[in-house]
């Protein structure tokens, strides 16, 4: 077959979608495609094999079938991404195998589809009923799947006991099924109360009964078998994260280079922050300053309502002083963060998905104080969403940090970009966001906010450090907490909850990463665009793009910068 252009390549990038949203049901509800919503992950050994299979024929299709000479130049961006992708989506079913390793990633898929379909109503009502009796009716046998890994893998791993189940991911599992526990013991059936028909509602109630019972045993599974026998190394080792990250975010650097630059920026913030804390108060320590200044915050009962009110000064300011367009469909709805999602989240936007059709909120999730901690641990939580940090926290998740970001998605026309997403691009852009609205005068030049901008600078520093150092063999779990409490002066409890996401998020580096590409990329828009530069049209330039790794997009806008000039 000779190998064609654009139109072929959109036709086959619909063909892949397909399979793609079929092997990945919850992940097309997120995103607004609500074909597949009756559907729930298929993870059988046959299943597993199956996508394979299918990954690979793409792969060869792509190459066989598609000239990238012939592409439009945004063509050639979709096609370099989806080959990317599916590398990525190889080493992720072949060799990282968290479907074998990490009973957190069933946690995530039995919960999510649910909630999905509860959170908002963007299908009719007798449509949604019928998607959720059927995503709970195959909980139990999803969860069935799970477990049969998992054994396997535990069982195996007595030869090699490094290709094992982790006992972190066995940890972190066990509280993420009880906060599953708990949404499907109570989010769930306040939802089947308000079904008419009674016939419906004692289906439901059937499929929600199996759906706990299912929930109840995994936890019990974890505990009382998989946890005495998870021995496995949560590091993916130096090659894996290589490709891996090669692969997911097109970045390249070696691996030394990569933590050279982390502790270079970590030496100067540090700095930095030393120098503003001195001219605060003179007589205090940095991290003692911290601590001061950090009990300046909100009581329990005022976590949310404090959000509120600091969301709305970030989104007059952007607004003002015309940082970036904010586009329609700006509905935010600041909540709760939803309890089996808590564990590992601080604070998180949950935006309806670019496929979607009609007005829809996007939830910014802050994580309640947990009141069965102990007070100490209630108050460091507390601590941590002290007034200054919260500056930085509303920027990045909202105004104009991933909100914005995500109605600029829903208006890009590539169907590639809206359905992969690059961590350098979507936290990058968040993350360069805290420093930039800073730098254009929020706060008035407030030292405090600066020093909390730089200590949020500091610890994404720190992850990109101790997560490639322990995904590397360098760091362990212990290490990397000490790390992070001395380094980048965080909370031992904070700390803690940090590197037990690091274990399974092995690339928080895109955070810095990203927003270094971006400055650079800024930088060299400036220089190219002279006494023509806008930061609010670079800013919409760049959103426009969707979210495809930094190095990929930054190419296209100075290309079409030097075009235009």
């Amino acid at each position: 077959m000779p190998r064609q252009g654009t139109n072929a390549f959109e036709h086959l990038v619909e063909e892949f979608l397909s399979g793609y949203f079929a092997f990945n049901p919850t992940h097309a509800t997120a995103l607004g495609v609500h074909e597949y919503d009756d559907r729930l992950e298929d993870r059988s050994a046959e299943a597993i094999a199956g996508e394979l299979r299918r990954l690979e024929d793409f792969r060869e299709r792509l190459d066989r079938e598609i000239a990238p000479e012939s592409l439009s130049d945004e063509a050639r961006l979709d096609l370099t991404i989806l080959r990317s992708k599916i590398e990525a989506q190889l080493l992720h079913l072949r060799t990282v195998r968290w479907w074998a390793r990490d009973p957190g990633y069933f946690s995530d898929l039995a919960s999510w589809s649910v909630y999905s379909l509860l959170v908002r109503p963007t299908t009719p009502w007798p449509q949604r009923l019928q998607a959720l009796e059927q995503r709970l009716r195959a909980i139990p046998r999803l969860l069935a799947q799970a477990r049969e890994h998992l054994a396997r893998t535990a069982e195996e791993a007595r030869e090699a006991p490094t290709h094992g189940v982790p006992r972190i991911f066995v940890e972190i599992a066990l509280e993420e099924f009880e906060g599953a526990r708990e949404f499907f013991a109570t989010a769930v059936p306040r939802f089947i109360a308000e079904v008419t028909d009674p016939e419906k509602a004692r289906a439901l109630q059937r499929a929600h009964a199996e759906a706990l019972h299912a929930c109840e045993e995994m936890r019990r599974f974890l505990a009382d078998e998989l946890l005495e026998n998870a021995r496995g190394e949560f590091a993916l080792g130096r090659e894996t994260f290589a490709r891996l990250l090669a692969a997911e975010e097109h970045v390249l650097t070696p691996i030394e280079e990569i933590v050279e630059r982390g502790w270079q920026e970590l030496r100067a913030t540090q700095e930095r922050m030393r120098e503003i804390a001195h001219r605060i108060a003179p007589n205090r320590t940095l991290p003692d300053l911290l601590q001061h200044l950090a009990e300046e915050h909100p009581a329990a009962d005022e976590l949310i309502p404090s959000y509120r009110r600091r969301c709305e000064e970030a989104k007059r300011f952007v607004l003002e002083r015309e940082l970036v367009s904010i586009p329609d469909g700006d509905w935010l709805e600041i909540t709760e963060t939803p309890p089996f999602y808590r564990s590992l989240i601080f604070a998180a936007l949950d935006p309806p998905g670019p496929f979607e059709v009609g007005e829809h909120p996007t939830f910014f999730y802050v994580t309640p104080v947990d009141a069965a901690q102990p007070p100490d641990r209630q108050e460091a939580y507390l601590r941590a969403h002290n007034v200054y940090a919260q500056v930085s926290t509303i920027i990045h998740e909202a105004y104009p940090g991933h909100h914005v970001q995500s109605l600029h998605v829903k208006r890009c026309p590539s169907l590639v970009r809206k359905v992969f997403a690059a961590g350098t691009f979507v936290e990058g852009w968040a993350h360069y966001c805290e420093e930039m609205v800073l730098d254009e005068g929020f706060g008035r030049e407030d030292p405090r906010l600066r020093l909390f901008q730089l200590h949020e600078a500091l610890w994404r520093i720190g992850r990109l450090i101790a997560a490639t150092l322990m995904h590397t063999g360098q760091f362990s779990l212990s290490q990397a907490i000490e790390f992070l409490v001395r380094e980048c002066y965080q909370e031992p409890e904070n700390a803690r909850r940090e590197a037990w996401r690091y274990t399974r998020d092995p690339f928080v580096l895109v955070y810095s990463w990203g927003k270094w590409q971006i400055r650079a990329l800024r930088e060299a828009y400036r220089r190219a665009r002279g006494a023509a530069f806008s930061l609010k049209e670079f800013h919409d330039r760049l959103l426009g793009y969707g979210e495809p790794p930094v190095s990929t997009v930054g190419t296209m806008i100075l290309k079409e910068t030097r075009g235009g000039l």
